[in-house]
């Protein structure tokens, strides 16, 4: 679904396998805590574990492959990195160079969940 200028999906629990190359930033939200195999930009597979109501962020153009035998409920938003931004709530907000994964943020967590309500 588009919703304000973001590509919006909310993803259900379960298994999953994802490999791709993201034309623009994508932002993640694990709703629950989840743990698997993930590489970023490389071959290079690692064990991961996000923690429930943790971010996860990818910039446009770094390769993702992504596994978990048991997922939990995750929401992802893409879109123009300014409306990106803007859901943190910060008028000067800029979104990070690199990706990282399983990092806390109260404006981040509060947007998430009003997304996920509708």
């Amino acid at each position: 679904m588009v919703f304000g200028g973001l590509t919006v999906s909310l993803l259900p629990p379960g298994p999953y396998c994802a490999r791709y190359t993201p034309e623009t930033p994508v932002a993640g939200f694990a709703f629950e805590s989840q743990q698997g195999m993930h590489a970023f930009a490389s071959d290079r597979v690692r064990t991961f574990y996000a923690p429930a109501n943790s971010l996860a962020f990818t910039p446009a153009g770094c390769s993702i492959y992504s596994e978990a035998s048991c997922g939990g409920e995750y929401l992802t938003l893409s879109g123009k990195p300014a409306v990106l931004s803007a859901l943190l709530g910060e008028k000067t907000a800029v979104l990070p160079a690199g990706r990282f994964t399983g990092r806390a943020h109260a404006h981040g967590v509060s947007a998430a969940h009003r997304l996920r309500r509708g």
